[in-house]
């Protein structure tokens, strides 16, 4: 994920002065990276070589900013209506005809427990031969998963 320096500031000097001040303006190294066109890893030795040597800090207040990562689950939203339709038939099917938990749902189609989480979620992409499994599971046809409502 690149996250830009805050308030828009773009340093106007060049490698390497320039990379420090932007990072300490809140720019990501890979942010970095992609302005001064140098390895992720190059960028991340030059600031830490910065920091320890002078002893740099931000100037700007980053506490409320979000570090790096992954987006949670329930961050992300869903790949298409498509992909939400088959979610909440899986989940329907999981909770209240079958009391399941995602680790046995998951057996049932090949899959772990975290993709089952994300089948039902809607963000997860679907194979065709996953999209079989979950057919024949609901005991419909692929074309039916696609219609709204659960079943």
């Amino acid at each position: 994920m690149s996250i830009s320096p805050v308030d828009g500031f773009d340093s106007k000097k060049s490698w390497p002065e320039g990379a420090v001040e932007d990072w300490q303006h809140g720019a990501s190294y890979s942010w970095l990276a992609n302005k001064y066109g140098r390895a992720y890893s190059t960028i991340a030795h030059h600031i830490r070589f910065m920091r320890t040597r002078y002893d740099l800090k931000p100037v700007v207040d980053l506490s409320e900013r979000r570090q790096g990562g992954r987006q949670t689950f329930a961050e992300q939203s869903p790949i298409s209506q498509f992909h939400r339709n088959v979610g909440v038939k899986l989940n329907y099917y999981r909770e209240v005809i079958n009391d399941l938990n995602y680790e046995e749902l998951g057996a049932k189609l090949g899959v772990n427990r975290l993709v089952t989480r994300k089948m039902e979620l809607g963000i997860h992409d679907f194979t065709l031969t996953q999209l079989e499994a979950v057919a024949g599971l609901l005991e419909t046809a692929i074309p039916e998963l696609m219609k709204p409502g659960a079943k």
